[in-house]
């Protein structure tokens, strides 16, 4: 009996481990689109995104958004952005999504210099119906700036 107790043991503490690396799908009969990751590479000029359906059903055709952002040119007036069209997404399935920002990518004035964040979101034109609609975006500082 001591083996099994020990045994559970274990195994709660890797689901655990698993639960932080790794949201949850969420108990819900509706697509829940998120952010899980996002990293940018400064030497690329690369912002990678990590996107998760945690709902209980596929999602449909969805815009995801990538934009340069200062603390002066926020969400709403980025510095440069770019979008990339996901057909669908499976319930439980996560994608990677890349989007490169080269020195000439911000129209004028407006210069990716400045930046010193990155913001991602996913279902940007919300034609998603889903479990939770505030979770769709995710931003990371650019280091250095």
């Amino acid at each position: 009996m001591n083996s099994k107790i020990i045994a559970l043991f274990f195994v709660g503490i890797g689901l655990n481990s698993m639960a932080q690396q790794a949201p949850p799908v969420l108990p819900c009969e509706r697509p829940d689109l998120i952010v899980s990751q996002l990293s940018w590479n400064e030497a690329q000029k690369r912002l990678t995104v990590r996107i998760m359906n945690r709902g209980g059903r596929t999602a449909t055709a969805f815009l995801v958004y990538a934009q340069a952002e200062t603390t002066v040119n926020t969400a709403q007036n980025p510095l440069c952005q770019s979008t990339a069209e996901i057909a669908s997404l499976a319930a439980g399935a996560s994608l990677t999504q890349s989007f490169t920002f080269p020195a000439n990518s911000c129209p004028a004035p407006k210069t990716l210099t400045g930046a010193n964040r990155f913001r991602a979101r996913v279902d940007a034109k919300d034609d998603v119906c889903e479990c939770v609609e505030s979770n769709n975006s995710r931003t990371v500082a650019r280091p250095g700036f």
